[in-house]
């Protein structure tokens, strides 16, 4: 028998997200409301396809969700029912549809059986946001990632084998990177190197590989950040808005500040965001001090060292990069 089921968001139809998402945590939950509910023979189901769209032609049919869930098997999730109410957890940041399913079984004795019957509600969607606030605008690559979809809330740790990103911000921050190796986007909170919070989140922009090129252009919100930008020789670090291009090629790695005033090392992908501490200390780090930044290859002369130059907006710098183990110093 055929039922028209109503489907309807509960709660809010956007999660705004921690970094880390915690499915226990209640306040995660995207939450629904559906009716009529079912009656004791029969059984609901909440389908969940996250970074895809569900063939709605294919609703009611035999076929399992991550068939027909166009991000597959990666983007096909179930949620939590009960009665006529129910809850999904989203996985990341990004765009979720939903929808209910209800098994009718045969009411009356009936051999041979018929058919499986189902009818489908109608199709909702949320969105979840994490920190970094950032759309997916293009996306291109080769290598394995989790589900994406150009137009919707992408994860700020999102990591690419290699291919062309972009990405635009809520605050008007833009990102742009293309690489022949690793890409990345992340926003990191912890300093591995010390098992201590980082003075601040640190927003980190990777572009790996020869040739590489990565620009970003950070607004109100990211821009409060401590961004940290690397290629294959240089690396840029910025505490407040700021525009800036990495290009790297053939061993040469440059950088132009269109805007803002940047730090620059000689360091390349360098991990130089998780040094801040050692020179500014646990307070919010600023230009002046990440400028006495001093760092050394093995491969130089003892007791020479480099210093970290600061460039503003307008100004260039060129850096070969340079192979060794690396230390920061004082």
């Amino acid at each position: 028998m055929h039922v028209q089921i109503a489907l309807r968001i509960a709660g809010d139809d956007r999660l705004e997200l921690p970094f880390i998402t915690d499915p226990e945590n209640q306040q995660y939950l995207a939450r629904f409301a559906w009716g009529p509910p079912a009656d004791q023979l029969e059984g609901d189901n909440l389908f969940v396809c996250w970074n895809g769209r569900f063939d709605r032609s294919q609703l009611t049919s035999n076929r399992q969700p991550n068939e027909f869930c166009s991000s597959g098997s990666n983007g096909a999730q179930t949620g939590e029912v009960e009665g006529a109410t129910g809850n999904a957890a989203p996985i990341q940041a990004g765009r979720y549809e939903v929808f209910v399913k209800r098994y009718t079984p045969c009411q009356i004795d009936c051999y041979p059986p018929p058919p499986p019957h189902w009818n489908a509600s109608n199709v909702v969607a949320f969105e979840a946001v994490d920190p970094c606030r950032l759309r997916l605008v293009s996306l291109r690559t080769r290598g394995f990632h989790f589900p994406v979809e150009v137009g919707s809330p992408m994860s700020c740790a999102t990591l690419l084998d290699n291919g062309e990103l972009q990405a635009v911000g809520e605050d008007g921050s833009r990102i742009a990177l293309t690489g022949a190796g690793a890409i990345s986007v992340d926003y990191v909170t912890s300093n591995p190197f010390t098992s201590r919070p980082t003075p601040g989140p640190i927003f980190r922009l990777r572009a790996g590989g020869n040739p590489a090129a990565l620009t970003f252009t950070t607004g109100g919100r990211l821009g409060g950040l401590v961004t940290s930008a690397s290629t294959g020789a240089v690396h840029a670090l910025a505490v407040a808005r700021a525009s800036v291009r990495l290009t790297f090629r053939n061993n040469v790695g440059r950088i132009h500040v269109r805007s803002g005033r940047v730090v620059a090392l000689g360091v390349g992908p360098y991990e130089a965001a998780l040094e801040i501490e050692r020179y500014c200390g646990r307070r919010r780090p600023t230009i002046a001090c990440l400028s006495k930044m001093r760092y050394r290859f093995f491969t130089m002369k003892r007791g020479t060292s480099i210093k970290a130059r600061v460039l503003r907006a307008g100004q260039s710098a060129t850096f070969r990069r340079r192979r060794g183990v690396i230390k920061f110093v004082r």
